[in-house]
């Protein structure tokens, strides 16, 4: 990195064209590594599973994640495209910015369509693993009530989530989340919901991995019942910048959906 340092006195200094041209050069070259560093470490994504990492995107650059599922809900269901920008601002802190998925559910007679609510969000990198303190993360985010009706909660839900982690020898790794958010499901009372999961991974091959996972989710103050679900996938680093996805799973309790899968891709640039 590169730092200039400019006297507070208002006299114009004295570069030369050739010193000026070799400082510009200098600082491209400096900005120019750097980003190439932060481009050389493999990605870190937040799907295809339910837990999202401990990691953030590096200064400067942009990861952008997305994917299509089906859902077997008694009904058949699609959602697509599964955004989700992740834009580094600085070190161990991201912007988050989720687009509204469009949604279709073939209903007996009629097809409903639309799309539902957005998000915006940060994740902030805590702490690095060290001994018996997992990695940490925490994301804050809000949903954006801009979705059709049927797939909208009509009201900025807020979401709180805290991520951990661990490394463990071969590459393998275990984690997951514990979060809240305050919603109103669409109706007129507001209710927390609650989220925690419980991850591991798998490596395989030096591009190839693989998950299983299992998470669910609790309504207080609410007359539904919890939903629980066991998952698993894989992911192909095509390379440090692209990566592959592909997930099944399926739910454990009635109020559970019976089955779901997809597909999807995370890049970086």
């Amino acid at each position: 990195m590169v730092i200039i340092v400019l006297s507070n006195n208002h006299k114009q200094a004295a570069f030369k064209p050739q010193k000026l041209k070799a400082i510009s050069l200098l600082i491209a070259t400096g900005l120019c590594a750097c980003q190439t560093s932060f481009a050389e470490e493999a990605l870190i994504t937040d799907r295809p599973d339910f837990t999202e990492s401990t990691q953030t995107v590096a200064p400067g650059l942009v990861q952008i994640e997305a994917g299509l599922t089906y859902t077997d809900t008694g009904l058949d269901q699609f959602e697509l495209p599964e955004a989700l920008f992740r834009i580094g601002l600085i070190e161990n802190l991201e912007l988050r910015i989720e687009v509204p998925n469009y949604t279709t559910v073939d209903t007996p007679g009629d097809n409903v369509d639309g799309f539902s609510d957005g998000s915006i969000g940060v994740k902030v990198h805590l702490a690095d693993q060290n001994g018996a303190l997992p990695d940490l993360g925490l994301i804050a985010s809000a949903s954006l009530p801009v979705g059709k009706e049927a797939f909208s909660s009509d009201n900025v839900d807020p979401t709180l989530t805290l991520a951990w982690a661990y490394d463990l020898d071969s590459g393998y790794s275990i984690g997951g989340n514990v979060g809240v958010t305050s919603s109103d499901g669409g109706g007129d009372d507001r209710f927390l919901e609650t989220a925690y999961s419980f991850a591991a991974g798998i490596p395989l091959t030096e591009s190839w991995s693989a998950y299983v996972e299992y998470y669910g989710l609790s309504f207080l103050s609410s007359d539904e019942d919890s939903e629980h679900y066991m998952n698993g996938g894989f992911t192909y680093l095509v390379n440090n910048n692209l990566q592959l996805d592909w997930r099944i799973g399926f739910g454990l309790t009635d109020n559970s959906d019976d089955l779901f899968t997809g597909a999807g891709l995370s890049v970086r640039f």
